[in-house]
C-alpha cells in the first residue's frame, strides 16, 4: 500500500508477507481467478462480496496478524487497515487543551475561543470591529459618520474642506492660463 506510513518498514518477512504468505496467496490466486472467491474481510465495501476475476485483491490478516483471513478486496482491506490505524491514533491523540469561556470584544457575549489569541466570538464580530477601523479617522482616530464614501480624515483634521479645496484650484487656473487651453500667445482655441 503506497499511502500507508509503516509499509516500508522491516522486511517482508518482518511485516507479515514472508514465505508462507507467499505460498498461501499463490493457493488462493485460481479460486480468485476463476471467480469462486468471496470477500473475507467481515466489513467487506461490495454489496455481495464476491471478488470478480481481474479485479486486485490481497491475503487478509487476521487483527493480530497470526493468521489469515483469505482474499478480500484491496479497498476492504486498505479501509480496514485505515480503521485500525485511526483507533489507534485517536487513542494516543491528546486532549485538546480546555479553554475557559471569555466576553467577546466586540458584542460582550460569552463564548468558548478555539485558541488563545481569539477574542472574538463570531466573523460577524471581526467584521464589524474591521469595518470600524475602516470608518476611522487616519489622524485622530475619531469614528466617522455612516456612510464613509472615501472621506479618510473627519472635517476637524482635513486639511481643506471640499469647499475650500475648489477655490484653491480656481485661484492656480487663474495664475496659469496655458493649463485652461489657451495657446502660447493668449490665442483661445490653439490649445497648444
Amino acid at each position: 500500500m503506497p499511502g500507508f506510513v509503516g509499509a516500508t518498514t522491516g522486511s517482508t518477512s518482518q511485516r507479515g508477507y514472508g514465505t508462507a504468505h507467499q505460498r498461501e496467496r499463490r493457493r488462493w490466486k485460481p479460486t480468485v481467478d476463476a471467480g469462486l472467491a468471496y470477500c473475507a474481510q467481515p466489513t467487506c465495501l461490495h454489496p455481495n462480496r464476491w471478488i470478480a476475476p481481474g479485479t486486485p485483491w490481497v491475503l487478509g490478516h487476521t487483527d493480530d496478524r497470526t493468521g489469515y483471513l483469505g482474499p478480500v478486496h484491496a479497498l476492504c482491506n486498505q479501509r480496514d487497515g485505515a480503521r485500525r490505524g485511526a483507533r489507534v491514533s485517536n487513542a494516543t491523540r491528546k486532549q485538546q487543551r480546555y479553554q475557559p469561556s471569555r466576553a467577546c470584544a466586540t458584542c460582550g457575549r460569552a463564548f468558548q475561543p478555539w485558541t488563545d489569541e481569539q477574542t472574538r466570538c463570531s466573523h460577524a464580530c471581526r467584521m464589524a470591529e474591521q469595518q470600524a477601523a475602516e470608518r476611522s479617522c487616519k489622524d485622530c482616530g475619531a469614528i466617522l459618520p455612516q456612510p464613509v464614501g472615501k472621506r479618510l480624515r473627519c472635517l476637524a483634521c482635513a486639511p481643506r474642506s471640499a469647499r475650500r479645496q475648489r477655490q484653491q484650484w480656481k485661484r492656480e487656473q487663474r495664475r496659469h492660463p496655458i493649463d485652461q487651453g489657451q495657446g502660447l500667445l493668449g490665442d483661445p482655441g490653439l490649445g497648444w
